[in-house]
């Protein structure tokens, strides 16, 4: 007799097949099979787990029951690939969440798991400064000779490639940003000058607030440690 219920054996099993499914070495109908069969799933739910790997695998949210327990299986096997693809599976999961509160129902358990690996993935992230890392590379290549630059330009690809940057980042206060612009009143803090254009949204001149002493530095998120700068007087704070 077939059955809806699912242990965590049996989930594991689930998931062997879809990995095998996916990286090409099992075709699906067979899994199917075997879920149905030897393992006795009703076939919606082989259907279910069987689809909720390459979901989770492409950030993409599935629309079935599936126990929590065989969520966490798929979490932990894709975090063990890196902080990326755990990022990818939740957003997969947040989106199967939203699906189903759209629909009233209020997935507690799974909802606490999402937050438990965000909380994972917040602590293994590894920090990415992308202006820093760029600004790298250039000092590499400026130091290589003309001739070497040229010849990689020549066979460098156009488009450049996509990539997931995982950032630690601070929840500033709004309020502080307000109260630093209305004290500048559209003039750069540091260099004296006019904002250099106003905002296409409302209109307000264009002035970014930045920390005397860091954040990063253990500087407070105050408007007494703020000043409101230009966009060429804030790049100078951080790289002049």
């Amino acid at each position: 007799m077939s059955r809806n219920f699912v242990s965590e054996a049996d989930a594991a099993i689930a998931l062997d097949l879809a990995q095998r499914v996916e990286s090409g070495h099992l075709r699906r109908a067979a899994a199917f099979n075997l879920l149905t069969t030897i393992h006795q799933f009703a076939p919606h739910t082989a259907n279910a787990y069987l689809n909720c790997y390459p979901h989770l695998r492409r950030g993409t949210p599935w629309k079935a029951t599936v126990a929590v327990h065989a969520v966490r299986a798929i979490l932990e096997t894709v975090a063990s690939v890196g902080a990326n693809n755990l990022l990818t599976a939740l957003q997969s999961v947040k989106g199967h969440l939203d699906y189903f509160a759209g629909r009233g129902k209020n997935l507690i358990a799974l909802q606490a798991l999402l937050q438990e690996f965000q909380m994972r993935l917040a602590v293994s992230a590894q920090i990415s400064h992308s202006d820093l890392d760029l600004e790298s590379r250039v000092r590499k290549a400026s130091a290589d000779d003309a001739v070497l630059r040229r010849q990689r330009l020549a066979v460098a690809i156009t488009k450049p490639k996509r990539t997931v940057r995982i950032v630690h980042d601070y929840y500033r206060n709004a309020d502080v940003i307000v109260e630093v612009l209305n004290r500048a009143q559209g003039a750069c803090e540091g260099c004296g000058e006019p904002a250099p254009f106003n905002r296409r949204s409302n209109g307000t001149a264009y002035l970014e607030v930045h920390h005397i002493v860091r954040l990063a530095d253990d500087g407070n998120d105050t408007v007494e440690n703020a000043i409101a700068l230009c966009p060429n007087c804030h790049r100078r704070k951080h790289f002049g």
